[in-house]
């Protein structure tokens, strides 16, 4: 049913911008949000100071066309940075 033989031959290919902007991303959920997950959880709630540096670097309005302020990228780049985010958080959240 699949266009390959099982899920491990799947494999999305990113153009170098792509690439870059996702160990962008990485790099700064490393430094920035990783030492401070436990915080978030609790406050629920983003530091301003995270939020700040998060525009700084340009990855706020990711989605939004540049016409409204936005930076007007793919829908592929704002998922790709969600889901890097969420999974720093889930794999450094406390377990009960």
């Amino acid at each position: 049913m699949l266009p390959f033989d099982s899920v491990t031959d799947f494999r999305i290919d990113l153009a170098d911008e792509h690439e870059l902007f996702r160990k962008s991303v990485r790099r700064f959920v490393e430094l920035y949000v990783e030492p401070r997950v436990r915080e978030i959880e609790r406050s629920n709630r983003i530091p301003e100071d995270i939020l700040r540096k998060a525009s700084e670097l340009g990855f706020t309005g990711l989605g939004i066309p540049e016409e409204y302020g936005g930076r007007g990228l793919t829908t592929f780049t704002p998922s790709s940075t969600q889901r890097r985010s969420a999974g720093s958080a889930q794999r450094l959240s406390p377990r009960p």
